[in-house]
């Protein structure tokens, strides 16, 4: 799986295309990867958050309306 800082690598790689391009539409493309990325890596970080302080649910315990799984 890849680690968030190759998320944020690959966002800031994508900028740095953009901005070196004198392409509008080749800018716009490179800009949309940048936020694809960006947006990767906050799902991942927030996946990741939630790993950590959200405990998994063994199946015998009750749901948040208390019916069984």
């Amino acid at each position: 799986m890849a680690t968030l800082d190759y998320f944020w690598r690959k966002a800031a790689e994508y900028t740095q295309r953009a901005e070196e391009t004198t392409d509008e539409e080749v800018r716009i493309f490179f800009y949309r990867l940048r936020d694809a990325w960006i947006a990767a890596a906050n799902r991942n970080e927030m996946l990741e958050a939630l790993d950590v302080h959200v405990p998994l649910r063994s199946s015998s315990e009750n749901s948040v309306t208390g019916a069984r799984h």
